[in-house]
Parts: C-alpha cells; structure tokens; sequence
C-alpha cells in the first residue's frame, strides 16, 4: 500500500511539473502566459488585464497582442491610432510579428495579411513595408512566418523602383532596435 501511495505522489508531481514549464504558455511566473491563456479562451478583458501593464513596461510581445487588441476591437474599442502605436513600439524593439504587421499596413497590397482599411491612418509606402518586412525576416522564428515573408517579398519587390529597394535597403542597414532590443518569446 506504501508503494501505491508513493507512486501515486511521484505521477502526481510529474504531471503537475508538466503543467507548469518555464519558457511556455504554461509558465507559472510569467504574466504574459496567464495573458495567453486568458486569450484563447476568449476571455479578453482578464488578458488584457495581465498585457496591459507589461505593455507599459516595454515587453515587446504584449505591445504585439495589444495592437491586436486595438485593430481587431477585442475587449478594447477599435482604436487603428492605438494598434499602430502599440505595433510601433514592439517593431523598434524587434518584435518580428509587429514587423510583418506594419509590413501589411505599409504595403497594402492584395496578398497581404493585415488589411488597412481606408481610415486607418497609414498611407501605402513601398519602402517602408519592405523595410519591415525584411526586418521581420531577419527575426522570423515561426515556418508560418518564414513561409508568408517568401510569399509577400517577391510581390514587393516586383513592384518597387531599383531606387526604392537601394532606399529600404539602406534603412534596413541602418536600423537599431529602440529603445532596446527584445526578446520575443518563442514558444511551440
């Protein structure tokens, strides 16, 4: 009977510990991963409750979800000014989703994956999605995000002067993360 009960403890911890892994979504110490969780079960407003704040605090990839929740009105009133700030602040510090967003809003083109609509206050620049969009590529850690960047790049490319690509090459050379580099979570 000892043994039973000994045993039962150790499975026990092992399937509690498998619950609780660092560096996932099931990570106990991270506020961002209650975010995550809170998310997906589209309980948005108790999300929001754990982003907001790392937000405010520079975390890059709660700047991400917030400019989601912003565009996209979940818990939030759409606000396309707040979307694209958030999205801002998480881009200039590497974010590479924020990147490719704002590649989208930029580029406006038919393949693309975040749609600008016509109030949404950015005007199509050329340069400026592909300097996002090769940013992006330089952090693309995702197959999904590797695979959309091969897809959309041709397109841009196809239609950009030689002195544009010369132009977003030179902004890409130049660009440095501000106000400092992030560490975008990369969870499987």
């Amino acid at each position: 009977m000892e043994r039973v009960k000994a045993l039962f403890l150790i499975l026990s911890f092992v399937i509690l510990a498998g619950c609780m892994i660092p560096g996932t979504k099931y990570d106990p110490f991270d506020p961002y991963a209650f975010g995550v969780r809170w998310y997906e079960r589209r309980r948005y407003d108790r999300a929001l409750g754990y982003w907001k704040p790392l937000a405010e605090a520079g975390d890059c990839d709660a700047q991400t979800q917030l400019g989601r929740f912003y565009f996209e009105a979940k818990g939030v009133t759409r606000d396309y000014e707040q979307a694209i700030a958030w999205w801002r602040k998480a881009a200039n510090q590497g974010q590479q989703k924020a990147q490719i967003v704002l590649g989208d809003l930029y580029y406006q083109g038919d393949h693309v994956a975040i749609r600008c609509p016509a109030n949404c206050g950015i005007q199509r620049n050329l340069v400026t999605a592909y300097k996002w969009y090769r940013l992006g590529e330089r952090g693309a850690y995702y197959k999904a995000e590797k695979e959309y960047l091969k897809l959309i790049l041709p397109y841009i490319r196809a239609e950009m002067s030689p002195l544009e690509l010369q132009e977003a090459e030179k902004l890409i050379t130049e660009w440095r993360p501000s106000p400092a580099a992030c560490k975008p979570r990369h969870w499987l």
